[in-house]
């Protein structure tokens, strides 16, 4: 493959899958958009475009090799299940990775209008005693068992999003590792990017109206505590749809232009 344009890989890989049916379509498909990302990414971090090239292919593996795991894939009966819960990996770790956003928001919504906006803690909420003595352990200067667990639960709603939002791309780098390594790309196989990303978009837009809608009623009725959480997931939930229909607008393009 060191002198081998992706055209010539492409060519090899489509002889190579014959007799492998609407599968081994896929998994040609799939290898195009693959190589032409991976080698726009590596000529965008300073290899000329020859030698970009010829990286992406070795990275994929050669044709045969490719062509050898579609052929096992082909036949095995979970091949669906991996490729629904690739993209579940996928998904789910845009989701985790957005929820960074809300954690930050969370933050910016407390110094602006005070914990008590984000925190789901009613004025006049009564806690059992021991709840209380447990939250006036962890927050003695809070005063009152009611501030105690505002301090708490908004303590909660910034750095647990954080945490989950590191764990988000964590997952995603190991997506990505995954993509590129032939012997673990079997389990990041995806169903046809478009459906992928439309339904991502749908789920996560979806989301973030049913959260605002929520966070508007509370204000309209008057409430003034818990609305920020709400919203600042929404924003998440937001920034992941568009990330996703982002995604997908670029490789509807890439496609329409090859």
């Amino acid at each position: 493959m060191i002198h081998m344009s992706i055209e010539q890989y492409l060519d090899r890989l489509f002889d190579a899958l014959a007799g492998t049916g609407p599968h081994g379509r896929r998994v040609l498909i799939e290898a195009e958009a693959h190589l032409a990302e991976s080698a726009d990414v590596l000529e965008q971090e300073g290899l000329a475009r020859d030698d970009a090239t010829r990286e992406a292919l070795a990275r994929f593996g050669s044709p045969e090799s490719v062509a050898q795991a579609a052929l096992r894939e082909g036949t095995s009966a979970w091949l669906p299940a991996r490729r629904i819960m690739a993209a579940a990996w996928l998904l789910g770790s845009v989701a985790l990775a957005s929820f960074g956003l809300a954690g930050a928001l969370n933050w910016v919504f407390g110094a602006l209008f005070g914990p008590g906006w984000v925190a789901p803690d009613a004025p006049q909420q009564s806690y059992p005693a021991a709840r209380c003595a447990r939250l006036l352990a962890a927050h003695p200067d809070a005063g009152s068992c009611q501030a105690a667990s505002v301090a708490h639960h908004f303590a909660e709603l910034v750095f647990l999003p954080l945490t989950l939002s590191v764990l988000g791309f964590l997952l995603l780098a190991l997506f990505a590792i995954a993509r590129r390594d032939a012997r673990l790309r079997r389990f990041a196989m995806l169903p046809p990017f478009g459906l992928v990303t439309l339904l991502g978009t749908m789920a996560f837009g979806s989301g973030a109206a049913i959260l605002i809608i929520l966070a508007l009623e509370r204000l309209q009725i008057g409430q003034s505590f818990g609305i920020g959480a709400p919203l600042a997931h929404a924003a998440a939930l937001a920034a992941a749809a568009l990330v996703l229909l982002t995604s997908g607008w670029r490789e509807l393009r890439r496609r329409v232009v090859a």
